[in-house]
């Protein structure tokens, strides 16, 4: 090998290495029946990913016919979730159990919720998608007998007729237990008046390569909240086409706010306190779904913390931006907010600084405000406790309040931070 030829081959391994290196890897199980099956679902959607920023490893166990109550009950199902090593559980039910009302209830919902059970306890990290399948091509009566005997759907009159009826089904279900869902009959019903695209097999009910490429997308779209648009072909889909697909699942998933998102969530949040001209207190408002949760503050000044809550002294006046960073299991929300420590060795303190007395006090105090500005008391927890507009000379009358410690800032000409105690 020539060193032309050496060079280009390391350029080569050292892009698919940066690209790998710097993906999210997660890890799925799919737990369904032959929807989940046909055209290979699972391995639809790893081949999308392929020059995306992620990496998934996935599983399955999907017989045909199988129903979320023979999935809680099957040795190899439960095999697999006690591997604990899960990311995302995909729950397919057998399609027409979610239109017949009497096994919708009696089976479909309780099994889903042993199931949910089974993950939590040994995946306490996994999120789980209910995979929301379609109605029949042309509709009809749904009839089945899963041990109880002979139940019947309604004769449902056409693909919408049925589909609202599975729609319904899985949005009680995603509510039941607080998970995600993956829309894929909603984005069938868009395709289907939108397109002349046929997603259906001979049988009218069972997923063409059309039908297996749309709910792979959707699935990308509700696994990573990011546009399916851009994705990797597959089958004999031309470009134009898939890229229909992509924007169908993109405004199904997109375009329907949260109510497919109810899964466990992270969202960063605080508030900043000062404590004097060069000390802030950092209260965490932030909310976590998830028994693990750890914490990241950056100060914007070259330090961090990893407490919850936190007092950081600034060395120096200027703008800082502070931010945390929240993360409990795979999921991470920041939150950025900029602060001014202001030079106060070039103010002349007798213009500008507010006089307040007495302190300590029982009662009240008394203010001498030389600006217009606002007065804010907070206790040592950071909630307010009094908040107003003032100018001039004011009296506060303070009895309400309990003894202790208190912080009053106010923002005039100047921002001054004092320490007042009541006794």
């Amino acid at each position: 090998m020539t060193k032309k030829h050496q060079l280009a081959a390391f350029v080569s391994l050292f892009l698919l290495c940066s690209i790998q290196c710097n993906a999210q890897k997660i890890n799925i199980l799919f737990l369904g029946n032959s929807y989940t099956q046909v055209n290979n679902l699972p391995s639809t959607l790893v081949n999308l990913t392929q020059d995306a920023t992620h990496s998934m490893m996935v599983e399955s166990n999907t017989p045909g016919g199988y129903t979320f109550d023979q999935h809680s009950q099957n040795a190899t199902s439960l095999e697999k979730i006690r591997k604990g090593i899960w990311d995302y559980v995909v729950l397919q039910e057998q399609s027409q159990m979610p239109s017949i009302d009497y096994y919708r209830y009696s089976n479909m919902y309780p099994a889903a919720e042993r199931l949910r059970d089974s993950i939590i306890k040994y995946n306490p990290c996994a999120e789980i998608i209910l995979y929301m399948t379609w109605g029949r091509r042309n509709g009809g009566q749904q009839c089945e007998n899963y041990g109880d005997g002979l139940y019947c759907s309604a004769d449902f009159r056409d693909f919408d007729h049925m589909q609202d009826t599975m729609t319904s089904s899985y949005y009680e279900l995603t509510q039941r237990l607080k998970c995600n869902c993956a829309p894929a009959g909603e984005a069938w019903r868009t395709a289907i008046h939108q397109t002349d695209f046929n997603l259906f097999s001979a049988d009218g009910s069972h997923p063409s390569t059309y039908g297996t490429y749309l709910t792979a997308c959707v699935f990308y779209a509700s696994i990573w909240n990011e546009s399916a648009i851009g994705l990797n072909t597959a089958f004999e889909i031309s470009e134009e086409d898939a890229q229909t697909l992509q924007e169908i699942a993109d405004g199904t998933v997109f375009n329907s706010g949260t109510e497919w998102n109810l899964g466990p969530k992270v969202m960063a949040d605080f508030d900043v306190y000062f404590v004097d001209e060069q000390t802030i207190k950092l209260r965490n408002n932030s909310l976590s779904d998830y028994p693990e949760t750890s914490y990241l503050w950056d100060f914007g000044d070259g330090t961090t913390s990893e407490e919850a809550e936190t007092l950081h002294e600034y060395a120096e006046p200027g703008t800082y931006l502070i931010s945390l960073t929240v993360t409990g299991c795979h999921q991470t929300d920041t939150k950025t907010e900029e602060i001014i420590i202001e030079d106060t060795s070039t103010i002349d303190e007798s213009n500008y600084n507010t006089a307040i007395y007495p302190n300590p006090t029982h009662d009240g105090i008394h203010f001498v405000m030389p600006a217009f500005g606002e007065l804010i008391i907070r206790n040592t927890i950071g909630q307010t406790v009094l908040q107003k507009q003032m100018y001039g000379e004011t009296y506060l009358d303070l009895s309400d309040l309990e003894n202790g410690i208190y912080f009053i800032s106010i923002k005039a000409n100047k921002t001054q931070n004092i320490k007042l105690i009541k006794h």
